[in-house]
């Protein structure tokens, strides 16, 4: 008698509950994983990021007064996707500060380079007197943050942006997509510590909810003399209602 082998249905069941039990458990386990090295990679590449603008103005690759003092550079500058903005570059750094993966040149619009499931934007001083501060870090170049006009030094409004480009930058980085690429937001300035906030307050998720303004994560201080007075400061409320604290960095 030929007998046919094969699985009954209550045990193909049986089979499809146990991968749905192990799926369950392990693929919340591989995304916290996936999150959790995303935001080891935003700290180590925001301190690059860092310790990069120091050397970018060392070499004084953007020095719009000629006074001998370099500004510092988009990330579109540093990763030389463009020609910096100076009169005396003839074309982009080489070699490069910053890899390729921080060009800001892509379908993004908002002038942030994407690496590592998080989006990173570089801000600097521009001469927007709106608020009353043309010394706020606000500059992103143009709508894709590659790059802008060269200030004139003649011009007090603009000779004041170039001073505080001299002597600071602020560069965040938030989730591609929230509780799936990462968690948290960072940022780190010209005193090179990172700091980070789980954004319990205001939250920043790609695209379409990006960090636009430069004092997020700054501690107000009710002074219009924004950059000089406020700073990042640890276990401190930002202008953005969140807390961001140091990552120990």
């Amino acid at each position: 008698m030929n007998r046919r082998h094969g699985f009954t249905l209550i045990e193909l069941m049986i089979v499809v509950a146990i991968i749905a039990v192990i799926l369950s458990v392990a693929v919340p386990s591989v995304l916290r994983a996936r999150m959790a090295a995303n935001e080891s990679a935003a700290v180590g590449n925001l301190k690059t990021i860092a310790t990069e603008q120091v050397l970018f103005q060392s070499q004084e690759e953007v020095d719009q007064d000629w006074d001998g003092n370099g500004e510092s550079g988009l990330l579109s500058e540093l990763c030389g996707e463009i020609t910096p903005r100076n009169t005396r570059a003839a074309g982009a750094v080489y070699p490069t500060y910053l890899s390729g993966k921080f060009t800001t040149a892509g379908a993004n619009g908002n002038g942030a380079a994407e690496a590592s499931g998080y989006f990173y934007k570089m801000f600097l001083a521009d001469t927007d007197t709106t608020a009353g501060d043309d010394r706020s870090l606000g500059g992103t170049g143009n709508a894709s943050g590659q790059g802008g006009p060269v200030f004139d030094p003649a011009d007090s409004t603009q000779n004041i942006a170039i001073t505080v480009q001299e002597n600071s930058f602020v560069c965040y980085a938030w989730p591609v997509e929230l509780g799936t690429t990462g968690s948290r937001a960072y940022v780190v300035n010209e005193i090179g510590h990172v700091y980070c906030s789980k954004m319990n307050n205001a939250t920043y998720s790609g695209i379409d909810v990006p960090i636009t303004d430069y004092s997020a994560a700054y501690a107000p201080d009710g002074s219009t003399d924004t950059w000089f007075n406020n700073k990042l400061g640890s276990q401190a409320n930002g202008n953005d209602g969140n807390l961001w604290i140091a990552t120990g960095s």
